[in-house]
């Protein structure tokens, strides 16, 4: 049984090409079903980080106003200086460092 196994397998050189027809449809699928799923999870961490920084430039003015120095004519560009971080083109870059 054992050489007729192996006379079986030695004739074969490769895959054949139903083998690899259905390979590649069942990689098509997989595709299909998780690259939505991947834009889902960017699109998710843009809101979160979003909100991440709104709740830093809250606790920013909270502590401003806690020291007594805010006032209606704040800046961003304060509030970053206050952070110890840049503020560039409306955009806070550095908080979660």
């Amino acid at each position: 049984m054992y050489q007729l196994l192996r006379k079986r397998v030695a004739g074969k050189k490769g895959f054949t090409l139903i083998e690899l027809i259905v390979v590649i449809a069942v990689i098509a699928i997989l595709a299909v079903i998780l690259i939505p799923r991947f834009t889902g999870f960017t699109e998710d961490a843009r809101k979160k980080a979003a909100l991440t920084d709104a709740r830093n430039v809250l606790m920013a003015l909270e502590a401003l106003e806690a020291e007594g120095k805010f006032s209606e004519s704040l800046t961003l560009t304060e509030i970053g200086n206050y952070l110890g971080k840049t503020i560039t083109d409306g955009a806070l870059s550095g908080l979660d460092e």
